[in-house]
């Protein structure tokens, strides 16, 4: 399934020869911006070309920049921030209804937006925060990851990162008792269930995979502290079936000054871009500012042989967004006076750069 977002502003504005804003500008959030984008603004250091697009793109773009940085709070620890993403998850303005975009599944910017915050509100495991979210209306307590992040809260607020198998045995065993599921049924499910066509079809995943996921990267997590027999635990569940909790294994495994050359040769390998592979790209996303030097090096190759890895366009938008593209505007012009086709898919992607491509990894 090929996933490529075009913008037609941004087309618009290379075919009149716009030119980019330049650093120099005053960055002055507007009043038509609402007050959590504004409130948020402040907070977080970021250049002028970031407020355009947020007047340009509304509330729409506001739910992708809240996946994004929730992903963000939650792998980061910030446990001080955990009343702010409650807060974004029950306050936000909805976003508007532009049907499914793909975000390592297809669904609605809203709902992106809300499984990273529960993703996140999960990770940190912030025990005040349980009766907030037990309050919540039925709507959500009947999604399927607001079930399993509850959950997931509840091991990570008793046990933390356990560093004995004891501790991770027992942290395993309250996970499946809050969330209801045996490790027998998830082993039949994993057994009989398609998962791996579901999962690269971008379907929406229900509880089972979603804990089965949340399962293997809490194992993985206690295996770096020393509890090398952590996978024990989920011996019978055939985990890797789902290309997901694949990529987190094998990611696993790759020394972490690898990781970048490792995920960019995944990433320019593929033939056929499935949702499955949005979770490469994020996780490319992940690495940060240090992968810049190698995405930029792959772009310009491909520019040389008059190719362009949209993949990768988006990696380095999302890495640099807070900086306003920098990189990506750099490699537009010159690639305006080289080819216009390559321009174009650039010039696009400046003027509405993906900020995340996987909500729940």
């Amino acid at each position: 399934m090929k996933r490529l977002l075009i913008c037609s502003l941004g087309l618009l504005l290379f075919l009149t020869g716009s030119t980019y804003p330049q650093a120099g500008e005053q960055s002055k959030p507007q009043s038509t911006l609402e007050p959590l984008i504004v409130e948020w603004l402040e907070t977080v250091p970021h250049h002028p070309q970031v407020v355009a697009w947020m007047e340009m793109h509304g509330s729409l773009y506001w739910a992708h920049v809240q996946a994004a940085e929730a992903r963000r709070i939650g792998l980061g620890n910030e446990q001080n921030k955990s009343y702010l993403l409650f807060v974004w998850l029950t306050r936000s303005r909805p976003a508007p209804s532009v049907g499914k975009i793909a975000c390592g599944f297809d669904s609605s910017p809203g709902d992106h937006r809300t499984v990273a915050i529960l993703t996140a509100l999960g990770r940190l495991g912030n025990r005040a925060m349980l009766p907030m979210l037990m309050q919540l209306p039925t709507e959500y307590q009947k999604d399927p990851f607001f079930r399993a992040n509850l959950a997931r809260l509840q091991a990570e607020s008793e046990f933390g990162t356990p560093t004995t198998h004891e501790q991770w045995r027992k942290k395993v065993e309250l996970y499946l008792q809050a969330i209801g599921l045996s490790r027998d049924e998830l082993a039949e499910y994993f057994k009989t269930a398609y998962i791996r066509t579901s999962v690269r079809s971008g379907n929406r995943p229900g509880l089972n995979t979603i804990a089965v996921r949340h399962l293997v990267e809490m194992a993985i997590e206690a295996r770096a502290r020393g509890v090398a027999t952590a996978f024990s635990e989920l011996e019978g569940i055939e985990y890797q079936k789902d290309p997901v909790n694949a990529l987190r294994v094998e990611l696993a495994d790759v020394p972490a000054h690898k990781r970048v050359e490792w995920l960019i040769a995944r990433i320019t390998q593929l033939n056929v871009y499935t949702a499955s592979e949005d979770y490469l790209v994020q996780a490319l996303i992940d690495c940060g500012e240090s992968a810049v030097p190698a995405i930029r090096k792959t772009l310009e190759q491909y520019m040389s042989e008059n190719k362009v890895s949209v993949s990768l366009l988006w990696a380095l938008s999302a890495i640099e967004f807070w900086k306003g593209c920098p990189t990506l505007r750099e490699l537009a012009e010159v690639s305006q006076k080289e080819n216009l086709n390559i321009a174009r898919y650039m010039k696009d992607i400046f003027w509405r750069p993906r900020v995340i491509c996987a909500a729940d990894w």
